[in-house]
């Protein structure tokens, strides 16, 4: 091993953010190893249920010529057609799809005519972009893995989609940051997602039973040099053949490889969450001082700097875009007659404020305008309202993201603001505030159509109850139904006629403070802010809290 090796080695390993950063990625290796012994077989598995239900006697592609253009039509006007067996796979493959909208599926990643022989070429459907080479296991990177999990509906036997993405979002922090640290309260979030879908993965997948044992031996490294006959790696005060120096090494140039070809990627994809110039100065500023790095990386560097170029040294930030964005907006619907856009806004925030991806918003053409989309967290939310025009669309299926994330975005608010408290006050408060409601919850004004008030009402339930992606139900009516059955509450009473439709809930509900607080006081203020939202006149009395009891609204009871 070259010295300038060894230099370099001591060097960065002496920073705690830097080993701490490095740590948290090779746990993401180990179980990207794991996913992929997992998927090389359950990919096969799915390949062939999915050639089950196609009942042509045709098993390769029929077309005058191979079906392989780059990108699947999804409008008539395309002339570019695809043979009858390649778009009976098409089919197959859009129906297990999370989102069966054709123009949201990466076709490009594909080669239809290879779908019948090519496992891989089918499971490249449900990945993110830059997987078009890509043809065994070995060549997909984690993303690709998790993606394809999140996106493809036979693996939700296997764990939650929520999961997943709280992995994923993991892994896209890891690999943005410009500094190359992770802080140690980041560190114990990071670590008790990866750990979770481990363990929920090894519930049912041999492959990751003995993952959290990896993890451990992972964390317990400390990445200390021993000099002895042969240089090695201490790990809890014992040398380990497992992690020499030179396979840490060979590791830690595999991830800044994978670092910069995702950085890259960013541009190519002409993403908004691209690193800044200044970022990317930080990035160069870091390369500068570990020559030993800097040498071994520059073909990706030079790609890097590259694709940053083509796009210009100036990058407007996201809240620059969407400022200038929302200034030419006339919004007309009642629901989103604010000047202030709050429910894209809202999302935004919150997406920004997590280290989230950034919410790509379309819509969708339908006869009387258009209904929005968004993708956030990993997921897809459509609007529930038909809009008039696409602003409007858009707020509406943030609108609806916002409530479908509810569960998720309250678990963030408690990892960012748990450490802060607890550091202040040495622990957190809890609260509970039990309510017995007698209250008709109706649709916004504005909201007509018999199918729309039902939604809407339903929507308003998820809300005040805190019910999200996390929660199971395919619907929101299903999701209130199933929260009451499992806190043995009185379901709600559906009241319905031609003009209107009005749900009655009765019974005593409870309120839960989801985030802590710093007192008892302030737990109960904050459990009691989800059952103020209805009417302060529906409130009959509060029955119990788990903390010291604060009148609310005193006309109320």
């Amino acid at each position: 091993m070259d010295s300038s090796d060894i230099r370099g080695y001591i060097q960065r390993f002496e920073d705690q953010g830097y080993k701490t950063w490095i740590r948290t990625t090779m746990i993401l290796e180990c179980l990207k190893t794991r996913m992929g012994r997992f998927l090389e077989n359950e990919t096969e598995v799915f390949h062939n249920a999915l050639n089950g239900k196609i009942k042509l006697k045709e098993k390769t592609c029929i077309g005058p010529t191979k079906c392989d253009y780059k990108k699947v039509p999804t409008v008539k006007s395309d002339p570019n057609k695809l043979c009858r067996l390649c778009d009976a796979w098409k089919g197959e493959i859009l129906s297990e799809h999370k989102n069966p909208n054709p123009k949201m599926v990466h076709w490009n990643n594909t080669t239809p005519y290879l779908w019948p022989s090519h496992k891989w070429e089918v499971a490249k459907v449900y990945m993110p972009r830059g997987n078009m080479k890509h043809k065994s296991v070995d060549d997909f990177d984690i993303s690709a893995f998790l993606t394809l999990m999140t996106s493809c509906r036979h693996f939700q036997k296997f764990v939650k989609g929520h999961m997943l993405s709280e992995v994923t979002n993991v892994r896209n922090q890891i690999m943005h940051s410009a500094n190359f640290a992770v802080t140690a309260e980041d560190f114990q979030v990071y670590m008790g997602r990866i750990r979770a879908l481990g363990d929920a993965l090894g519930e049912k997948v041999p492959e990751f039973q003995s993952f959290s044992k990896d993890m451990a031996e992972i964390q317990n490294i400390n990445f200390q040099l021993h000099f002895g006959r042969d240089l090695v790696i201490r790990h809890q005060g014992a040398s380990i053949d497992k992690y020499d120096v030179e396979s840490i090494l060979n590791m830690e140039l595999k991830i800044m490889k994978d670092k910069m070809e995702y950085l890259s990627q960013l541009y190519d994809a002409d993403r908004e969450n691209m690193l800044t110039s200044e970022e990317l100065q930080k990035v160069k500023s870091f390369l500068d001082m570990n020559h030993d790095l800097q040498e071994k990386l520059q073909p990706q560097w030079q790609r890097l700097e590259a694709v940053q170029a083509q796009h210009g040294l100036q990058i407007n930030t996201l809240t620059e875009r969407v400022g200038e964005l929302e200034k030419h907006t006339v919004v007309t619907d009642e629901e989103f007659s604010s000047e202030t856009l709050m429910y894209k806004n809202r999302l935004l925030e919150r997406a920004k404020k997590y280290k989230w991806d950034n919410p790509v918003f379309s819509e969708q053409d339908e006869s009387a305008g258009f209904r929005g989309q968004v993708e956030v967290h990993g997921e897809t939310f459509l609007g529930s309202l038909v809009c008039k025009s696409k602003a409007q669309a858009h707020q509406a299926a943030a609108k609806k993201a916002l409530q479908e994330l509810a569960t998720v975005i309250a678990n963030e608010e408690a990892a960012l603001g748990q450490a802060a408290k607890s550091q202040a006050a040495g622990f957190s408060f809890y609260a509970a505030v039990t309510v017995s409601l007698s209250v008709d919850v109706s649709p916004d004004k504005g909201v007509s159509a018999p199918v729309d008030r039902v939604e809407c009402v339903y929507e308003k339930l998820v809300s005040l109850f805190g019910l999200g992606a996390a929660d199971t139900g395919s619907s929101n009516k299903e999701k209130v139904l199933q929260y009451c059955t499992r806190l043995k509450v009185l379901p709600p009473v559906e009241r319905s006629s031609a003009s209107s439709f009005v749900l009655r809930l009765n019974g005593k509900i409870t309120f839960y403070d989801l985030e802590g607080s710093g007192s008892k006081a302030e737990a109960v203020q904050q459990a009691a802010r989800r059952p103020w939202r209805l009417c302060a006149g529906c409130w009959t009395r509060l029955l119990s809290t788990k903390t010291t009891t604060k009148e609310l609204c005193r006309s109320c009871w």
